[in-house]
């Protein structure tokens, strides 16, 4: 009978007003998922759980997430709609210049260190790091929470992040192209880091005078 009666209840909150609580639900639950995705039955029975979401119907779940694509995905399967697979439509960036940026709001990227996500830095001591270890910083937070996500253990958090985000996410800036070795004159500074414009030679024609220029990527100067 008290179940009925909080239904009745909520039959009278909007979309917009229940998102906030079926976002946080939904995006804790699939990021601490073994897979990062649950079923929208499965979710929705997870949701029954909390005392505003007890009316809460498989199709107002659908719609409502429905509205929101910029956070979730449906994947649809050959099964009905609540068999649908639900996944977090969005990836966390990660800033390349936390020491420039200005700092949150200016920058919603996370200051964390992507080796650390990889489990690859050599600092062994978190404060030693200039990228930082720590996902729940007092930077990191407010973007965690405008993502509904400042609720999550970190280690569940940079578990996700490892098994769900894009490979671009990992790869560091363009390497810098070397101007001097686009001239007719040739470059001499042969201890620099930066690549040859090998690189812009594979987006356009190649002019007369590179004929002799390296266009392999791969070569001596590059490695280094």
């Amino acid at each position: 009978m008290r179940r009925r009666e909080r239904g009745a209840t909520n039959h009278s909150l909007t979309d917009s007003q229940i998102f906030p609580t079926v976002a946080r639900y939904a995006i804790y639950h699939i990021v601490t998922s073994d897979g990062g995705q649950l079923t929208v039955s499965k979710l929705r029975d997870i949701m029954l759980e909390n005392p505003q979401l007890t009316s809460l119907s498989i199709d107002d779940l659908l719609r409502i997430l429905g509205k929101h694509p910029e956070m979730f995905d449906l994947e649809e399967t050959d099964r009905e709609k609540s068999q649908s697979n639900v996944v977090l439509a969005f990836e966390l960036q990660i800033c390349d210049q936390p020491k420039k940026c200005g700092g949150y709001p200016t920058c919603k990227d996370m200051h964390i260190c992507k080796y650390f996500l990889q489990n690859k830095c050599r600092q062994e001591q978190p404060n030693r790091c200039q990228f930082g270890h720590y996902l729940h910083s007092e930077h990191n937070l407010p973007i965690l929470r405008e993502k509904y996500m400042d609720n999550i253990d970190p280690r569940k958090l940079k578990e996700w992040i490892q098994k769900h985000h894009n490979r671009l996410f990992w790869t560091s800036r363009p390497p810098q192209v070397c101007t001097y070795y686009n001239t007719a004159g040739g470059c001499s500074k042969n201890d620099t880091y930066n690549v040859p414009s090998s690189v812009k030679k594979l987006s356009r024609s190649v002019e007369k005078f590179s004929r002799n220029r390296v266009h392999n990527i791969w070569g001596k100067n590059n490695k280094q």
